[in-house]
């Protein structure tokens, strides 16, 4: 019996006397190498951001805002709703409305049965409306304008119903037409380009500094990295080789061999001394140092289940390791530099997403309030003195211009009290979204003087310009 299971045990270590491709010998590496010496980069570490004006970029055209001085000049009006706004929730927004654009003003009634019988006589709109001639083109050809011709409606005999007011607010939801809403959605106040400029700018100036640094950074990785390829790639490409030997190449593990061959593949030139696919500190990521495995991709994710190596864990493990050993060996000083610019490239992608085109509505108190706030901190930014360091990180994280990089080591303040940015950012941005983006529906505000029975205010605006909390319509 003894003989018996001394046998089986050889024959599963023996694998049968065949090679088996799921036991893998230690990937070779190459020698450690002296620590790098960098040296000061040319060019001057300079920051100067003036101040300038921005506001966020807010949808919709310029006539809500004339409705408040419109109603300032009534002592008293009286509302009709529309059957699309009925109830009593508008009820209450339109009341607020009113009493926020023009607290003088004096609601003396709420109507509908007038409303119905204008609505008999004016149609859609408080007036006629006619296409006369407007003149001649340059061949002498008429050209045809609309003409309003204001209502000979005798408000005098509805004077009970009226109820003293001097004019008519006339309020409902409609549905333009698609041409009506692409001109409404075109027209676009205030942004933040002047601004974002400056950012760019301010970060433009050092830009020679921050090159000098990463360039002899990656040169750094890239030759070490280099290194370990000429040492690692030709025992993993016989190793596939001789895994390929012995499987089918349409089995579950034949189809992984050829797919981590494939990926492999793309590090052949760092056997010539040229290696794209090195660990990088990226100027772009804010003194991100990590490495770019879009080439993993192709491996199926159940590949490295039963395999006996994880290729793509190996090139990380080993990006991972000189991204470290040469974080040591960078300058603190450098890390400092970096994450200035952080500061201000983060404080240019928040501005970019806060300043974007929406239906929005803010008070002008609280955006001269995020003004005063975002400019404090900018100057604290430009002025500080921080002290950096180089530390190990993990992760992803998108770096412009190059795509998803396997994070390694970043550059950090080691004491930042005055620039944490990214605490400050929701609390100064929030007033300024309380009403981003409602139902955005068109709303007709229509005033009517009572005297003259003639059209004293008429606009479409979205609904966010109307009703927003206890702002007057903007």
């Amino acid at each position: 019996m003894r003989f018996q299971l001394i046998f089986v045990f050889c024959l599963i270590l023996a694998g049968c006397g065949s090679a088996q491709p799921n036991i893998m010998a230690e990937t070779p590496r190459a020698s450690d190498t002296p620590p790098k010496k960098f040296e000061e980069p040319g060019g001057a570490y300079t920051l100067n951001i003036q101040e300038t004006d921005w506001s966020p970029a807010s949808i919709g055209p310029d006539g809500a805002a004339m409705l408040a001085e419109a109603l300032k000049k009534k002592e008293s009006i009286m509302i009709l709703v529309g059957s699309h706004m009925q109830g009593p929730t508008y009820e209450d927004r339109i009341y607020q409305m009113v009493k926020a654009a023009a607290p003088e003003t004096k609601i003396v009634a709420r109507n509908p049965v007038v409303l119905d019988e204008i609505m008999l006589e004016r149609g859609e709109i408080p007036y006629r409306q006619t296409i006369e001639v407007g003149g001649q083109d340059v061949l002498g050809r008429p050209w045809l304008l609309p003409k309003d011709h204001p209502l000979n409606t005798d408000w005098l005999t509805k004077k009970k119903n009226l109820k003293g007011a001097d004019a008519i607010l006339l309020i409902d939801f409609v549905s333009p037409d698609d041409q009506k809403l692409r001109q409404m959605r075109a027209q676009v106040r205030g942004g933040c380009d002047a601004f974002i400029s400056e950012l760019k700018g301010g970060v433009a100036q050092s830009a020679s500094y921050f090159t000098g640094i990463t360039t002899q950074v990656n040169a750094a990785l890239a030759t070490e990295f280099t290194r370990q390829m000429r040492a690692a790639l030709p025992f993993w490409e016989e190793e596939l080789k001789r895994g390929m030997a012995q499987v089918t190449p349409a089995s579950e593990e034949g189809r992984c061999l050829s797919a981590y061959e494939k990926m492999l593949s793309r590090y052949q030139p760092c056997q010539n001394g040229s290696c794209p696919l090195a660990p990088m500190l990226h100027m772009n990521g804010a003194g991100v140092i990590g490495m770019e495995l879009s080439g993993a991709a192709i491996v199926p994710h159940t590949c490295p289940v039963g395999m006996g190596r994880d290729y793509v864990r190996e090139l990380s493990s080993i990006g991972q390791q000189i991204a470290l050993k040469t974080m040591t060996e960078i300058p603190a000083a450098w890390a400092s530099a970096f994450t200035k610019m952080h500061v201000l490239t983060q404080l240019e992608t928040a501005l970019s997403e806060q300043c974007a085109p929406a239906h929005r509505r803010y008070a002008e108190a609280d955006l001269a309030t995020a003004k005063k706030a975002l400019n404090s901190f900018l100057q604290q930014a430009v002025s500080a003195t921080t002290s950096g360091k180089w530390e190990a990180a993990e992760g992803e994280e998108r770096v412009p211009g190059v795509g998803a990089v396997r994070v390694f080591a970043r550059a950090t303040a080691a004491t930042s009290p005055n620039l944490r940015f990214e605490d400050e950012l929701q609390r100064i941005f929030d007033p300024l979204n309380r009403c981003k983006d409602s139902k955005r529906r068109p709303v007709q505000l229509v005033l009517v003087d009572v005297g003259s029975s003639e059209v004293y205010f008429s606009a479409i605006v979205f609904e966010e310009q109307v009703f927003c909390e206890n702002l007057p319509p903007q």
